[in-house]
């Protein structure tokens, strides 16, 4: 699933970020330098974090509905010495985050509308508070997005068939010869 349009509504959608709304490589950045500056927050990061897809339902074709889920991981400087102030804060900027989400469709049409899983909080290692929003969005696999259509385009056109009719007999079952031929060219 492609973050960039969840980053880039995020951005226009909710305003206390100021724009620090971020993707993959910052987050295994923090996870590299986890000293936060509180002057940077809030902010938040946008990451792809599980697909899960349904069983394949065409016994002719493809069809398979995946379900893809992202994380918001929302983090907030915790100001006083018992983080309160972020917390609230934090509640503040979930609500902000939800409102900006919920219902959008992230990529195409292809994509339902965001549904809201929940959040869990993290435990906090340094001056700020964080917690870690879950949504998701399903979409369509098809014929077009496997081997099979692959293998369809690579046939050859159909030119010709064969047709042999061995008439049904007046006890209903076939006497295994061969009462008629013929062939059909296709242009």
């Amino acid at each position: 699933m492609k973050t960039l349009p969840i980053i880039n509504q995020l951005k226009a959608r909710c305003t206390v970020f100021g724009g620090r709304v971020y993707g993959l490589k910052e987050w295994i950045d923090l996870n590299q330098k986890p000293d936060l500056n509180p002057r940077s927050m809030p902010c938040c990061w946008v990451v792809c974090t599980q697909e899960s897809a349904n069983e394949q339902t065409s016994a002719v074709s493809y069809y398979q509905t995946v379900t893809a889920t992202f994380d918001v991981f929302v983090a907030v400087p915790k100001v006083d010495a018992h983080g309160q102030v972020g917390a609230d804060t934090l509640d503040d900027v979930a609500s902000s985050v939800r409102k900006a989400l919920m219902g959008f469709a992230p990529v195409s049409d292809n994509f339902s509308a965001m549904s809201y899983l929940g959040f869990t909080f993290l435990k906090p290692t340094g001056p700020w508070a964080m917690i870690d929003m879950q949504f998701s969005s399903s979409y369509e696999l098809n014929q077009t997005d496997s081997h099979i259509q692959t293998a369809i385009d690579e046939m050859p056109s159909f030119e010709r068939t064969n047709l042999d009719v061995d008439f049904i007999r007046e006890d209903g079952k076939p006497d295994g010869k061969i009462e008629y031929s013929t062939k059909f060219n296709v242009n």
